[in-house]
């Protein structure tokens, strides 16, 4: 019946071209003031009840964003833009994002070559090159915007408006496994914000610093940067940030920090931040950072050896993808929640899961950087189905993927170790647990160093090795419950 009345009203609307026109406009003003004064709310207080008002009104706001559009009228346009985001982000509707920057910057194109239309094409860029990203994963279409953003401004690096392209430009390349690169961009970054005295700026500066520093050689420099993007975040309000898009940089930071505090020997720390990371994702309500976190922790539960976990933390994963649309991270998940099957004794179907997500993470033209870590996990999970020689081959192109250098490799010296250790007929693994356990070391990675310690006994229950085990035991001081702790011991009291 109301479809019924609604074109019977627009028929009448019709008949009198005049009023129609000034009907639709009146409409169009209220609801750019509506979404004006809902996202002021939003980033105060009031932010759960701005965004349900937003949401309850996106149809309107559309229709007034398409109004203002057919105008051409930028003000009426910026007015609306930042409460239309925040509906279609509440709502997951990404490629809506990504229209509403293209057709802004369409307008943008149309006005006088100013300062203020270069920062405003900036921003837009920016928010555009996130949107695309959350979509796609690090397309060349993704690059091409960054690089156009930046060379808005290339001879004014202190502009504080630049912060988010440098951003997205180390990401970039830390995804890429650039990190150099990546590094460069980030201490430029750190940099800026603190010429700028800016918390929110800081946040994501020490998180790209802390997640470079944790892939090169330097643990203990990156828990430090990441512990203070934490205070950083936990000092500003949790509200929304202009066109923010992408996993919430503060959330980002916890869950960076557990499995960097894990890789460090702290694996109890490593569990409360990851505790943290999920509580506070959820109560921000953004879908890609609900998915973030619920990722990432459920492989730091990977690490810990608590299957359990894992498949609870891989389902959630896939349920907040499909209902979203976020394939990457139903891809991992779906690698996530075979790995957990295996270790529960489930092979032949975690296997099955295994190889489905690698095939859908591969078709999205992801960043490598995680292929490395997505091939670990499956030459994990053939060690769990009793298989060493397919894992021997995916866990060989993780380390020539990863190059060999850094603190994650020395994982994979160890599973290529006990994948080793299981064939028999190619040797005991011992070279490769002695490989695992020097760099580890060199990086003051515990955790890894234990379980090559762990490798090395078993393969090899000298006194000497029976000493270099006892050695890196005795400098834990928390996590004795867990998996690699109980092994440890075990050994030791053999």
């Amino acid at each position: 019946m109301l479809t019924t009345v609604k074109e019977y009203a627009v028929e009448r609307l019709r008949r009198n071209p005049h009023f129609e026109g000034a009907a639709r406009r009146a409409h169009a003003a209220y609801f750019a003031g509506f979404a004006r004064l809902q996202w002021e709310r939003a980033r105060g207080d009031r932010r759960d009840g701005a965004l349900a008002a937003l949401a309850a009104n996106t149809d309107n706001l559309s229709v007034a964003w398409r109004h203002w559009l057919a105008e051409r009228d930028l003000q009426q346009l910026n007015t609306l833009l930042d409460g239309l985001w925040a509906a279609y982000e509440a709502a997951g509707r990404y490629q809506g994002m990504v229209d509403l920057a293209r057709q802004l910057l369409d307008v943008v194109a149309t006005a006088p070559a100013t300062r203020e239309r270069a920062l405003h094409e900036l921003t837009l860029r920016t928010s555009l090159a996130r949107a695309l990203t959350s979509l796609h994963g690090l397309t060349d279409e993704v690059e091409e915007e960054y690089r156009r953003a930046l060379e808005l401004f290339e001879a004014e690096r202190e502009v504080p408006q630049l912060f988010p392209v440098l951003r997205g430009l180390s990401s970039l390349h830390g995804y890429r496994g650039e990190l150099d690169e990546a590094f460069r961009f980030a201490d430029e970054l750190l940099r800026l914000a603190e010429a700028q005295d800016d918390q929110t700026m800081r946040v994501d500066a020490h998180l790209l610093v802390g997640v470079s520093l944790a892939f090169t050689n330097d643990l203990e420099g990156a828990i430090g940067h990441l512990e203070n993007a934490i205070e950083c975040f936990e000092s500003q309000r949790h509200g929304s940030h202009r066109l923010q898009l992408g996993p919430n940089p503060g959330i980002a930071s916890y869950s960076s920090a557990a499995l960097v505090l894990w890789l460090r020997g702290l694996p109890d720390r490593a569990r409360d931040r990851a505790t943290r990371a999920v509580a506070l994702a959820t109560d921000l309500g953004q879908p890609y950072t609900v998915g973030y976190a619920l990722y990432h922790t459920g492989f730091l539960y990977l690490l810990r050896q608590e299957p359990e976990l894992v498949r609870d933390r891989a389902v959630s994963v896939i349920d907040v993808a499909d209902e979203y649309e976020f394939p990457i991270w139903r891809a991992v998940g779906t690698v996530l929640l075979g790995a957990a099957k295996t270790d529960m004794g489930r092979l032949e179907e975690g296997l099955a899961d295994v190889r489905t997500g690698l095939e859908q993470y591969e078709e999205l033209r992801s960043p490598p950087v995680f292929w490395p870590l997505l091939l670990y996990v499956r030459a994990r999970a053939c060690a769990r189905a009793r298989q060493p020689a397919e894992g021997l081959a995916f866990i060989d192109q993780a380390i020539e993927l990863s190059g060999g250098a850094g603190t994650l490799p020395p994982l994979f010296f160890a599973l290529k170790g006990d994948l080793l250790l299981t064939m028999g007929e190619r040797g005991d693994g011992a070279e490769w647990f002695t490989r695992g356990f020097d760099q580890a070391a060199e990086h003051g990675a515990r955790m890894p160093q234990l379980r090559a310690a762990v490798g090395l006994c078993r393969a090899q229950p000298t006194e000497r090795n029976r000493e270099l085990l006892r050695e890196v035991h005795a400098t834990f001081t928390e996590g004795f419950a867990t998996r690699d702790m109980t092994d440890a011991a075990a050994l030791l009291g053999a």
